[in-house]
């Protein structure tokens, strides 16, 4: 009685019946939930997709009538739809953990840069507070890359004075760094960031 019963609704259902639609939903919908948990294990998630599910069923309605059994086809449509979910979950949450790696990315990115720039901006002030020979000895090697020895020539003072000179500003810009940074340097730090500027 009950599987003539079915037929008859099905029937109905593929000629357009939303009141057999409704029993029909109303008859299955909480086994195929109970089912669909047991792959999502959200019973939110599940109630969509329950709801996804049965309005395939609607959607293609007029196959019911070739359909042996139907609690087997909807169990099978479920089955699919629940893989089908999940292979795309998976995929979303590898394109979102992509996305969130790459934000974060830029953004560490942009605070280096950010940082570089208040680094430089300082080295640069703490440069403008030495002595004017002592900054004209620096920027002479620095941003000429000139030799202590080509140097000296040109200042007409000894290769050791410009050693000097350099060494003594170098020590400055350490320290300087220090105090205002809270962080000792090394010299290879000091001259790449003083080769930035």
């Amino acid at each position: 009685m009950i599987l003539n019963d079915e037929k008859f609704r099905l029937t109905e259902i593929a000629q357009g019946s939303e009141t057999s639609f409704s029993y029909i939903y109303e008859l299955y919908f909480p086994q195929i939930r109970r089912y669909v948990i047991k792959f999502v294990k959200s019973e939110e998630q599940a109630d969509d997709l329950c709801q996804e599910i049965f309005l395939k069923v609607w959607d293609n309605r007029e196959n019911l009538l070739s359909v042996v059994s139907f609690k087997a086809y909807l169990f099978v449509l479920a089955r699919n739809h629940c893989f089908n979910f999940l292979k795309h979950a998976a995929v979303e949450r590898a394109l979102q953990d992509e996305i969130t790696r790459s934000v974060l990315d830029l953004k560490n990115q942009t605070e280096d840069d950010l940082q570089t720039r208040e680094y430089l901006q300082y080295i640069e002030t703490v440069l403008t507070q030495i002595p004017e020979r002592s900054r004209q000895i620096f920027e002479l090697c620095r941003d000429n890359e000139t030799s202590y020895n080509d140097a000296a020539k040109q200042l007409g003072i000894s290769s050791s004075a410009v050693k000097k000179h350099m060494v003594r500003t170098m020590k400055h810009l350490k320290f300087s760094i220090r105090s205002e940074f809270g962080f000792s340097v090394s010299w290879a730090f000091v001259v790449s960031y003083i080769s930035a500027i």
